[in-house]
């Protein structure tokens, strides 16, 4: 049997907003990651994360508890920028985000990354995204397998007792 999928999103998730008078702020490193936004455009995007978020998810990787992939709107870029700045493991990309920005809310029907993890999924599975809400219960629903979802908040991103909870379910 194969090691369950771990769809990770990466801003409010990874990629933290802490408030500047955050109690934690000390915790975070900030990044400055430069994308190439096409038509010769560059954009460069402070990210904020915890060395535990990072050492989690390469252990997990590397251990073989997980399948970690991108389901980010970074797309491409969380695996060819994203990863490499802030010291994570090279996981694949799940797949990249509708160009033409359609399905891009948790609310649609047609919410792209359902659709991903419908694909993807197999019986076991974690999918972590700061966009889920109270349509979690439907989400859940209408995916195959046993899962795990968990909406961080964005200005912490993953937290400890998450990434504790996580690793309780890779384990079971």
């Amino acid at each position: 049997m194969s090691a369950p999928i771990l769809f990770l999103d990466i801003d409010g998730v990874v990629n933290a907003f802490p408030k500047s008078n955050a109690r934690n702020r000390d915790e975070y490193v900030r990044y400055d990651v430069a994308v190439d936004e096409g038509d010769g455009a560059r954009e460069v995007y402070p990210i904020h994360v915890r060395p535990t978020v990072i050492d989690f998810l390469n252990r997990v990787h590397a251990d073989g508890l997980a399948q970690v992939r991108w389901l980010t709107t970074w797309g491409r870029h969380a695996r060819t920028r994203f990863a490499p700045a802030v010291g994570l493991g090279d996981f694949p990309v799940a797949a990249d985000p509708p160009p033409d920005g359609s399905g891009r809310r948790v609310w649609e029907p047609d919410w792209w990354k359902l659709a991903v993890i419908r694909a993807q999924a197999g019986d076991r599975f974690v999918f972590v995204d700061d966009e889920l809400d109270a349509h979690s219960g439907a989400i859940l629903a209408a995916l195959p397998g046993e899962a795990l979802l968990l909406r961080p908040f964005a200005a912490s991103g993953l937290e400890d007792w998450q990434i504790a909870r996580v690793e309780e379910f890779l384990r079971a």
